[in-house]
Formats: structure tokens, C-alpha cells, sequence
């Protein structure tokens, strides 16, 4: 089944990191789903075509190709590779509101101390857009084994 929904769509996200460092810096939590590269991202994908998160990555082997406004730089593969890197961190740093540590991590005791879970927030707009990209991200990574 996998095989038979593959697709060649790409997706081209151009991100503002100089945004998202300055929110990190401050210490804010982006709410909001506007200043994060994956809150960028998430709503850039709002318009992107469904196959894009089925795709075997076009021409460069990768399905999103990532640019930042203001950095030179083609991607070919790096920048992709960095852009879930900085997800991943964002997503597991209170910067922003999807996700909060689980009790054996914020106590540092027992197994999975590691662990995230999903934060109880109120569901705004904003943040069911960066769910759903969350979900769309995962997918890419469990299809791809970008994992």
C-alpha cells in the first residue's frame, strides 16, 4: 500500500530563522503559530497539495525543500535535514504550546525520562494547524525512514 500511494510532489518552504531566534531568545512560548520555524512551516503547508507528505522527495530525494530568508544555500538534502532537526528541538523546548514533559521527566526519576507528551491546551486555530503538521511530519519520516 505504501509503495502504491508514493508520490513525486515537493513542497518548498522558505522559513525565517532570524524570527524564530529572536522568540527562543526571549523565552516566549509562540501561542500564536507564527514566529517558530515549525509554526512557519506548519502554516506554509496549510497550502501545500496532500501528496507532498507522500512523496518519495522529487528530484533532490527529500519532500519539503527548505530555504531561510536572508541565508544562502541550496537544499540538497542538508537543509531538510537541519529543518527537522530544529523542529525537534523546538517542538521539545516550551517554546512551543504542543508539547510538555512527562511526570518521570520533569522529575528525572523512573523510565522514559526523555519523554514528551501532548500539552493540554485550549485547541485554537493555530494550534490545530501545528498538530495536524506534526502528524504530516511524522508521516514523512515514518515512510521515508527519516527516523
Amino acid at each position: 500500500i505504501l509503495d502504491a500511494t508514493f508520490t513525486d510532489a515537493e513542497g518548498r518552504l522558505k522559513l525565517n530563522r532570524q524570527l524564530a531566534t529572536a522568540c527562543s531568545q526571549e523565552g516566549a512560548c509562540d501561542a500564536a503559530g507564527e514566529r517558530m520555524l515549525f509554526a512557519q512551516a506548519s502554516a506554509q503547508a496549510e497550502s501545500m497539495p496532500d501528496g507532498v507528505f507522500r512523496s518519495r522527495g522529487g528530484a533532490h530525494g527529500r519532500p519539503l525543500e527548505v530555504s531561510y530568508v536572508d541565508e544562502g544555500g541550496i537544499d540538497q538534502g542538508g537543509l531538510y535535514r537541519d529543518f527537522l532537526d530544529a523542529c525537534s528541538t523546538e517542538l521539545m523546548s516550551g517554546s512551543l504550546p504542543l508539547l510538555m514533559p512527562t511526570p518521570n521527566n520533569r522529575s528525572n526519576s523512573g523510565e522514559s525520562r526523555e519523554s514528551w507528551t501532548l500539552a493540554p491546551v485550549a485547541t485554537t486555530k493555530a494550534v490545530k494547524r501545528m498538530l495536524r503538521f506534526l502528524g504530516r511530519l511524522m508521516g514523512i519520516c515514518v515512510r521515508r525512514g527519516d527516523v
